[in-house]
């Protein structure tokens, strides 16, 4: 049991140092000069947000949302209403797209009179095209399409790394502590093994005399 107990101590700090040392994406974003929609102004001009993600590289895919500071209208978001993916262009070597929105209406498209929004931009070149989202109880999408409305609406986009955290000194004694100790468990685990076979019974001992 004990053997069993320090394997899960040494196990878990071992995955806390992987997932510390994965890359932190940082993406700020800033729309501003909505067209009206239906003839009804946009709710929220500017939308301002942050979102933070784990991944393998800066440009890389997203691996987990950790973190969403976003609010349209009267309505925040939180990380259970969001989803990500990746749109491929069918063109070898491309990267693709990635697009981040709510699950009400997918990442890739945005329900009127919801609270819902999507958002995407090119993997090469980190740019972004498109930015949607309505408000609960409104008709009308308001949005920014850089191919359609490039002179009107303002799309600014950064992507950044996040510094890794510096583990704890406390971590780190937890994990050196743990070695020694499953060293010393191995030890009496062979002992043990060594004086009792498979079967439960204890092996004689032979005292040997000089």
């Amino acid at each position: 049991m004990k053997t069993t107990y320090l394997h899960m101590l040494f196990l878990g700090c071992c995955a806390a140092w992987s997932a510390a040392s994965a890359t932190t994406v940082q993406l700020d974003f800033s729309v501003e000069r909505f067209a009206p929609s239906n003839g009804n102004p946009a709710p929220s001009d500017p939308v301002q947000g942050r979102f933070w993600w784990e991944s393998d590289s800066l440009t890389g895919p997203i691996t987990r949302l950790l973190g969403v500071d976003l609010r349209i209208g009267e309505h925040r978001y939180g990380l259970s209403e969001l989803a990500t993916s990746v749109m491929s262009s069918g063109i070898p070597g491309d990267p693709g797209s990635t697009f981040i929105g709510g699950k009400y209406g997918t990442e890739y498209g945005v329900t009127t009179e919801t609270n819902d929004f999507t958002m995407a931009w090119d993997n090469d070149t980190r740019r972004p095209f498109i930015f949607y989202y309505a408000v609960d109880n409104r008709s009308g999408i308001w949005g920014s399409d850089s191919a359609l409305r490039p002179n009107y609406t303002r799309f600014e986009f950064t992507l950044s790394d996040v510094p890794p955290p510096v583990p704890e000194p406390a971590a780190w004694a937890l994990l050196l502590a743990g070695v020694p100790l499953l060293a010393m468990a191995g030890r009496r685990a062979r002992r043990r093994a060594a004086v009792f076979p498979l079967n439960g019974e204890e092996m004689p001992m032979k005292i040997c005399k000089d």
